[in-house]
């Protein structure tokens, strides 16, 4: 847990002291684990170098069938071009997630097993007006760990 605390600090030390813009915000949806599904939520902040990339952190919480709970941190980049979005308004478009983090399972709180991850996804925005973005996320957190989860969130959020 310390080289993860590292490695946010060094990641997001340099974003916040050049930053344009500051976002937060929630998600929350499926999760499924080795065929044991379940909900996770999440909590993220994000930092805009520009209307293209964005540096952040993100923490999900998970429960799963078999009471199986899976927890994840991990700092992240996202990438997307508002101006090659899907319509002619530049409302709906595509962006990509890569992360690098911590993942954690637990068993009916006695077998914990616990790994460095990496993190892809994929976005579908909806720019609702300049301060609030919703949409669809998906991804896969990748480790050593025998099982690999894979999400699938509605999310929200608002810009600073």
């Amino acid at each position: 847990m310390k080289t993860f605390k590292i490695i946010i600090i060094t990641t997001l030390l340099p974003v916040c002291l050049f930053a344009q813009k500051f976002s937060t915000g929630v998600s929350t949806g499926l999760i499924s684990v080795d065929n044991n599904n379940g909900f996770n939520g999440n909590l993220y902040a994000a930092w805009h170098l520009n209307d293209k990339i964005s540096l952040g952190v993100d923490a999900l919480i998970s429960e799963g069938e078999l009471d199986l709970k899976t927890n994840a941190y991990m700092a992240y980049v996202e990438a997307g071009n508002p101006t090659w979005s899907i319509d002619n308004k530049n409302i709906v478009y595509f962006s990509g997630m890569l992360g690098l983090g911590y993942l954690e399972e637990k068993v009916k709180s006695y077998k914990k097993e616990d790994a460095f991850s990496f993190y892809a996804g994929t976005k579908i925005n909806l720019n609702l007006n300049p301060k609030f973005v919703f949409g669809i996320k998906s991804g896969i957190y990748l480790s050593k760990l025998d099982d690999d989860p894979i999400i699938a969130n509605l999310f929200f959020t608002y810009k600073f």
